[in-house]
């Protein structure tokens, strides 16, 4: 007689254990679904980035006020969470009555079934990819990504456009300017009731007039320097950096500083972090006093947070900033933590390193030890011509002098005298 009531109390116990795990589920994904409707903030985040090029492209805003506003944009964007739902092990015969009479219930009171099963985080794991691939100016790769996301046709109309929408994004910061017109299209056209068909129309206006921009500048007489920089501010990084390597060699030493700087804001914007990296450290290395010293650490910072893991980027800039003293950068490092754990879960980070050629000048720079002062030297080649200018980088081929007509490289097989300068 006693086995009866205990059987019956361990089974209500264990009815109500399932009670509690539906209703932590249910709460889960109440706001599991807030989460993914606040997450609309990334979208505003395109438009932003957008508004912050076209000021800073129109003189409206400074470099220091739109690296500040580029980094607490960065710390808002989170990855993409696959949806985490109770799983219980309901296989076995004695839960599943205690199921169907909770679901019988719930069909009496008007309510959708339970179903719990563990959800695929697998089709979350591609969409995670493709933004760290974003979020890291790999836009091909991430297009790549988006693409083979798309392929699920379980994603909810919400997840799909946002989608295409970032997806569409991409493909302007690539060039594709035709694609991204006929994703923005798309989400107009077939996803009009989600809030990524407002934020579509507004990128294509701002797509347009980028374009026209660029197309203004190109076709205008301005000088070269100059229009290599507006084409940065314009997201036109293949067009701007071409310019860039024309005259790089043709640029009178106290150009020298911006020019690399927007050199490697032009790799950056490519997905080429390695390039981008070696411009900025010589930007910094070769003129500390200059503000697009302080300008290229930012970035440095910045590549360092986006690529996450053990890249010692991050590392590296805060340690420089001793001796820039940036109050801009401690201000950009104060908004939030360096780098997301979470990427470590979802991709293997890429991996950003010093180049060898630059690591002794960054190590000098960054001692406790007085800064090594420049270097000038007087070169007299075999042809009879004289080369006078401040030391930038030897090597067994050549000399490479910073002089007042621009950067000349010396070979060595015609250097007869090299003398150094007080």
């Amino acid at each position: 007689m006693v086995i009866i009531p205990l059987l019956i109390a361990g089974y209500l116990i264990f009815v109500n254990k399932i009670v509690i795990s539906i209703r932590l589920n249910e709460l889960k994904n109440y706001l599991q679904e807030t989460d993914k409707n606040e997450g609309g903030i990334d979208h505003i985040a395109l438009i932003a980035t957008y508004e912050i090029h076209k000021k800073i492209y129109e003189e409206r805003m400074s470099q220091d006020d739109a690296d500040t506003a580029e980094n607490k944009l960065s710390s808002l964007s989170l990855p993409i969470q696959a949806d985490k739902t109770e799983s219980l092990e309901l296989d076995n015969i004695i839960s599943l009555p205690a199921l169907y009479m909770i679901n019988f219930n719930r069909r009496i009171l008007g309510k959708p079934p339970v179903t719990l099963k563990r959800s695929d985080d697998r089709q979350y794991k591609v969409l995670d990819e493709a933004y760290y691939h974003e979020r890291n100016f790999m836009f091909k790769h991430a297009i790549a990504l988006y693409d083979k996301a798309l392929e699920n046709h379980t994603f909810s109309s919400r997840y799909r456009s946002s989608i295409l929408l970032r997806q569409g994004y991409c493909y302007a910061l690539a060039g594709y300017n035709d694609m991204a017109m006929k994703n923005y299209n798309t989400i107009i056209r077939d996803y009009s009731q989600e809030s990524s068909a407002i934020t579509a129309s507004i990128l294509i206006r701002y797509l347009e007039g980028f374009t026209l921009a660029r197309e203004r500048v190109l076709l205008g007489e301005s000088n070269p320097v100059l229009k290599s920089r507006k084409l940065v501010n314009l997201l036109a990084y293949e067009h701007a950096l071409k310019i860039i390597e024309e005259i790089e060699i043709k640029t009178a030493p106290s150009e020298l500083p911006s020019i690399r700087y927007f050199k490697a804001r032009c790799y950056s914007g490519l997905g080429d972090p390695e390039k981008a990296v070696e411009n900025y450290l010589m930007v910094i290395t070769s003129a500390p006093d200059s503000p697009y010293a302080k300008y290229s650490n930012r970035k440095l910072y910045m590549i360092g947070k986006s690529a996450g893991g053990d890249n010692k980027i991050i590392a590296l800039s805060k340690n420089i900033n001793k001796k820039l003293n940036d109050p801009v950068f401690e201000e950009i490092i104060s908004t939030g933590k360096d780098s997301s754990a979470d990427w470590n879960a979802i991709i293997d980070p890429i991996t950003v390193n010093v180049p060898d050629s630059l690591k002794d000048k960054v190590e000098n720079l960054t001692s406790n030890k007085a800064l090594i002062k420049d270097t000038f030297l007087v070169i007299i080649t075999s042809d009879g011509n004289t080369f006078k200018g401040k030391l930038i980088e030897k090597n067994i081929d050549y000399i490479s002098l910073e002089t007042s007509i621009g950067r000349i490289d010396v070979k060595r097989d015609k250097i007869t005298k090299v003398t150094e300068q007080d």
